[in-house]
């Protein structure tokens, strides 16, 4: 098993896009990117932390990370959503 994070906005509708995804064995919600401790929905929603909202993706070894970012990528392109990754302060996403 192979494992990413994404920050993509939104991430109940990124999630949804990625357990439909052929080879996602898992997402898990949650934030990244701050120093924060435990922070909650609506402190990060107001940007009161310097945490985003992102997914933790557990995929098969078989699959690509490059062919589910593609195929995510198209998907949440065409809801109107904007698609990035955050690699800043890599930190473990800290569950919701």
């Amino acid at each position: 098993m192979k494992s990413g994070i994404f920050a993509a906005g939104c991430f109940w509708g990124v999630q949804y896009q990625f357990q439909r995804q052929a080879g996602v064995l898992n997402t898990t919600v949650g934030y990244t990117g701050g120093p924060e401790q435990n922070p909650t929905y609506p402190e990060v929603k107001a940007h009161q932390t310097h945490h985003v909202e992102a997914i933790k993706v557990d995929y098969s070894k078989s699959t690509t990370l490059h062919r589910l970012m593609a195929s995510v990528l198209t998907l949440v392109r065409n809801i109107g959503a904007r698609f990035s990754i955050s690699t800043r302060n890599r930190k473990p996403l800290q569950k919701r």
